[in-house]
């Protein structure tokens, strides 16, 4: 008896009533009367992620094969790839230079013959762990291919960071001034012993390989290759060198410690 009173007293209640009880008749209320809509978020976000990975992982791939071709197109950079890691990096000091800089030069250290059809320039740091760490590859490819190739020694001390690299490459200069044959010898010694490169030991090392004392001290003590061991810093500089040891083959720059295979399997490809 009450709810018929207040149906009367608020028709739109009855009205309301009526059309919910018509529709648990039928099987309960309307959803879509009595519910907000769903929102379906999750298949939206894993169809969107599911793209995302379809892209990346063909990017990945399209680029390896791009680097493939590229390698497969040119086997130098094949050969030689991979070796960036293994030089020592440093701020290196470039300057607009008038002169195009000069690689292949005729007053540095060399081995090999003067007119060979392949040339090698190494730019390195006396003071450099990795260069410590090639010169002996360098030394027994350069005896392997000694009657084919040209390998040509400049300075590139990296004095930001080595502390002796400038006093140590103006001595080997010194020994140069010698003869070409006492450079090598003081090379090797200097990186044999590259723990101590005091002015004492770099006199000692001198006298160990015999050179001449009297006449290297005095070039030592004058600096009279600075301005030698400053070009080739320079000309290093220009050419795009960017840490030690850096070669170029025939002109074509690769960065770092060449394994002995790569460094001859490049030597090949150009012979």
């Amino acid at each position: 008896m009450e709810t018929n009173t207040d149906n009367q007293r608020h028709p739109q209640h009855a009205q309301i009533h009526q059309e919910l009880r018509g529709a648990s008749a039928q099987g309960g209320p309307d959803s879509s009367v009595l519910m907000p809509p769903h929102v379906h978020w999750f298949k939206p976000l894993m169809l969107g992620l599911a793209l995302f990975i379809i892209v990346f992982l063909g990017t990945v791939i399209a680029v390896d094969a791009y680097r493939a071709r590229q390698q497969n197109a040119d086997p130098f950079a094949a050969a030689t790839s991979g070796t960036d890691g293994q030089s020592t990096v440093s701020n290196i000091q470039t300057t607009n230079r008038s002169a195009i800089p000069k690689l292949e030069t005729a007053d540095d250290p060399f081995l090999g013959p003067e007119n060979a059809s392949v040339i090698v320039v190494l730019f390195a740091d006396f003071q450099c762990p990795f260069c410590k760490e090639f010169y002996s590859t360098y030394r027994e490819v350069a005896v392997q291919y000694q009657n084919r190739v040209k390998f040509i020694f400049r300075d590139m001390p990296l004095t930001d960071i080595h502390d002796r690299a400038q006093a140590t490459a103006e001595a080997a200069g010194c020994a140069f001034a010698q003869s070409n044959e006492k450079f090598w010898a003081y090379h090797d010694r200097l990186y044999q012993n590259q723990d101590d490169l005091s002015d004492a030991a770099l006199l000692r090392a001198a006298t160990q390989v015999g050179l001449d004392e009297k006449q290297f001290s005095a070039c030592v003590a004058s600096h009279e290759r600075k301005t030698e061991v400053d070009e080739d810093y320079l000309d290093g500089a220009s050419a795009g060198v960017r840490g030690t040891p850096t070669l170029f083959f025939n002109g074509r720059r690769v960065q770092g410690v060449i394994p002995k295979d790569k460094f001859t399997k490049a030597l090949d490809l150009l012979l």
